[in-house]
């Protein structure tokens, strides 16, 4: 489950079990409460969580996700990038890119039980103007969890609903595109699923809301399929 009701019944029920999913969008479009529903949910069922907040604080992902209703009866593990030992400058560096990867992987592994869930928040840090260099990095991380057994979801982050350096997509089972237009005092925000492995999913946008105390809410009534 991902923890959106409306959106699991336009995906079978939910993501394949092992996937790796690219959350991609702007900021102020959901992606990151996305993540966070991914995660509720998975504690609501008594399974092992893991929170990677590569430029955030782990205080601040809990003050996020209660303010809008999640975590009320357990947290996700989380992990910053000064738990890791993860350095966000180094990791742009080339020489270091791989390393730097290495250690969000190692770190995963290291948890007992591993866990089922995982979302790593956000992957662009891996980003490296050596477009080779970024894809290998990018595969290593999903190959990782993928043997660890991880549904993950990855979070990117983009001002055109595209991953910045064109390999993520290609590499991932699944792709959702998180959109968000403010126009005067109303905001409207939808996403679309441009790619889930081993679905039958809705082709088209998909509205939702992001409501205090329940999260993201979609909109089935509005969607329009293509």
């Amino acid at each position: 489950s991902t923890g959106i009701p409306g959106l699991d019944k336009l995906i079978e029920g939910g993501i394949p079990k092992g996937s790796a999913v690219l959350v991609s969008g702007g900021p102020g479009t959901g992606k990151t409460t996305i993540g966070m529903q991914f995660m509720d949910v998975g504690l609501k069922k008594n399974e092992k969580c893991v929170y990677v907040t590569i430029e955030g604080r782990p205080e601040e992902v809990i003050a996020q996700g209660k303010q809008i209703g999640l975590f009320r009866t357990a947290i996700p593990d989380i992990r910053s990038a000064k738990d890791m030992k993860y350095d966000i400058g180094l990791g742009k560096k080339p020489e270091d890119a791989v390393a730097q990867t290495k250690l969000v992987a190692e770190n995963i592994k290291k948890t007992k039980p591993i866990p089922s869930r995982v979302v790593i928040d956000s992957i662009s840090t891996l980003s490296v103007e050596n477009k080779a260099l970024a894809r290998k990095c990018i595969l290593l991380l999903i190959e990782e969890l993928k043997k660890m057994g991880c549904t993950t979801l990855l979070i990117g982050e983009s001002l055109e609903g595209v991953y910045p350096d064109d390999t993520a997509p290609f590499l991932v089972d699944a792709l959702v595109l998180v959109y968000y237009l403010g126009v005067g005092g109303m905001e409207y925000r939808s996403l679309e699923i441009r790619k889930m492995r081993l679905t039958n999913h809705i082709k088209g946008y998909i509205p939702f809301e992001i409501k205090r105390g329940k999260g993201i809410v979609v909109r089935e009534g509005d969607i329009r399929p293509i």
